[in-house]
């Protein structure tokens, strides 16, 4: 394993989907420099004081040196894939995405609790897939692919605390099946109150054994999953796309916010809701029958969709 260098700084598809709203999550990537930044900013949304931040005593020279030029600040909103977290690493000149693509399925992160439980890890295309925390890194220049993940993993580590782990394993659920759905309710929710009732919407389904039927899981093969595999780029369709597959996805397909996996294990409680739909401004409706949640795609001139790709 490589020595940790620690560093003062540094898919909804279609419009009218029947069940799914795809939030982009697009968010700006800032670089800045300071010298007593911490390692790990704790992203804004948790809610959890689970992060430690390293941070280095206070620089007696007022003048910069040479390597300050290679410390970058990184963000990782929530929301963004691996493949998406790739891309922007390559982008900043910390790793190359090549070496990220080569080392995400390694066996070299069992030593995390958390990627160690997930077990077979042959139906899912990116093994990290949903470990790699949402926050601000303080990273450096050609850090390299291992070192990065690892702070991304660590991170996720600590946010996903003991507390978390508990109440997934009261409920019958392993965290891994809790990062999953928390995965979708982040792409498909825009409001604190939406992740809850989405929540719902799938909790509900997945007891009544209805297919979960989300738009993102199909935006994520397409968009995140095939463009970055060789072979049989179809092969992981019948396993995350949840017009295909029965319960939950193989995989998941973008790393949540602490918010989407409270939602996740907290469901909006009674609710009876078992579809929703957004309209073109995001706005998200949801429905207990499907007569009223026809009635209601009617009214908003949304067409449903069919058993997708």
């Amino acid at each position: 394993m490589k020595k940790l260098v620690i560093m003062t700084l540094l898919v909804f598809l279609l419009a009218g989907c029947s069940s799914s709203h795809d939030k982009d999550n697009s968010s700006s990537i800032n670089s800045a420099d300071s010298s007593e930044a911490p390692q790990v900013t704790q992203n804004t949304s948790s809610t959890d004081n689970t992060t430690v931040a390293v941070t280095k005593p206070k620089q007696t020279s007022t003048s910069k040196s040479t390597s300050d030029s290679d410390k970058i600040k990184v963000s990782i909103p929530e929301g963004y894939t691996f493949a998406r977290i790739a891309e922007t690493l390559e982008t900043k000149g910390i790793c190359k995405k090549a070496d990220l693509l080569a080392i995400v399925n390694s066996s070299k992160f069992n030593d995390y609790s958390l990627v160690s439980q997930i077990g077979d890890t042959s139906k899912r295309p990116f093994r990290l897939e949903g470990y790699l925390s949402p926050a601000t890194y303080d990273l450096t220049k050609g850090e390299g692919a291992e070192s990065v993940l690892r702070k991304l993993v660590n991170q996720n580590e600590k946010v996903i605390n003991s507390s978390i782990r508990a109440q997934a394993k009261n409920q019958g659920f392993t965290m891994d099946q809790i990062i999953i759905l928390a995965s979708m309710i982040e792409k498909e929710s825009k409001t604190d109150s939406d992740r809850y009732n989405v929540s719902a919407v799938f909790r509900n389904r997945l007891k009544q054994g209805k297919q979960l039927q989300s738009c993102a899981t199909i935006k994520y093969v397409e968009g995140a999953v095939k463009p970055y595999i060789s072979g049989d780029v179809n092969r992981y369709n019948s396993l995350i796309n949840t017009y295909k597959v029965a319960g939950l996805p193989s995989s998941p397909i973008c790393s949540p916010g602490i918010k989407s996996i409270q939602a996740a294990l907290n469901p909006t409680s009674g609710s009876t809701y078992l579809y929703f739909f957004s309209d073109i401004n995001g706005k998200i409706y949801f429905s207990s029958t499907y007569e009223e949640h026809q009635q209601k795609m009617k009214q908003f001139g949304v067409v449903e969709a069919y058993n997708q790709t």
